[in-house]
């Protein structure tokens, strides 16, 4: 397929002077959830946990921050 085929369409951009905001660095070691926000009005609910999941296959083996089962 020949890339004159392609059509992308950008809308509701805005230009503002100045220096981009510091990139988020967060890696959750501190048991907070850094600058993310919980919204309390939806169905889901963020928790913040150690160790292993409850069901085996359903999540790392070992934490990828600190490559350790903690």
């Amino acid at each position: 397929r020949s890339s004159s085929n392609v059509v992308i369409g950008i809308d509701d951009i805005i230009l503002t002077l100045g220096y981009c905001p510091a990139p988020i660095n967060c890696n959750f070691e501190g048991r907070t959830i850094c600058s993310w926000t919980q919204q309390s009005e939806d169905t889901f609910d963020w928790l913040l946990q150690s160790g292993e999941t409850e069901s085996f296959g359903t999540g790392p083996t070992v934490d990828h921050t600190t490559n350790s089962a903690q």
